[in-house]
């Protein structure tokens, strides 16, 4: 109940919000424990999304630059950035960004504990692929021809 004076709020978000933050995955890199946001951000949802669904866009080069700030919206850009600038792979960049989008998944497919592995979706030639979807329609994110060069630094990759 609302004290007196305070407005008796339909709904608070705030307060809905700050059960969920408490509930935020967290995650070691490099030796630092980071808390990931509590969900999905929209923006990572949308681009993926986008991908996943043929958007005439999505299928121009993704520079570096857009991938740091996707899994800058993960674990912070500033963050991302140091890992590049102390000489992590584009293909760990990828992986943190692949592995954190999966913990959402398994939330979302109700597995609470995080555990197992998600399931490859089927592709257009009928086989699998290393990405996964869900219910929300996320799937990973596209790698191009530089994630499986080991020895490569991409300028960008094909989406």
């Amino acid at each position: 109940m609302a004290e007196v004076g305070e407005p008796d709020f339909a709904v608070d978000f705030d307060e809905a919000w700050a059960e969920e933050d408490a509930k935020a995955p967290v995650i070691r890199i490099m030796g630092e424990t980071i808390r990931l946001p509590s969900a999905m951000p929209a923006k990572l949802v949308l681009f993926v999304t986008k991908v996943k669904n043929g958007a005439e866009d999505s299928k121009r080069d993704t520079n570096v630059t857009e991938i740091v700030d996707l899994a800058g919206m993960l674990v912070g850009k500033e963050r991302v950035q140091r890992y590049i600038d102390e000489g992590m792979s584009f293909e760990r960049v990828g992986e943190i960004m692949r592995r954190c989008m999966n913990i959402y998944r398994k939330r979302n497919d109700g597995d609470q504990d995080g555990q197992g592995e998600a399931k490859a979706p089927e592709t257009e030639t009928g086989t699998t692929s290393s990405g996964s979807s869900s219910s929300t329609g996320a799937s990973s994110l596209p790698t191009g021809a530089a994630s499986t060069e080991a020895t490569s630094t991409p300028s960008s990759t094909t989406v």
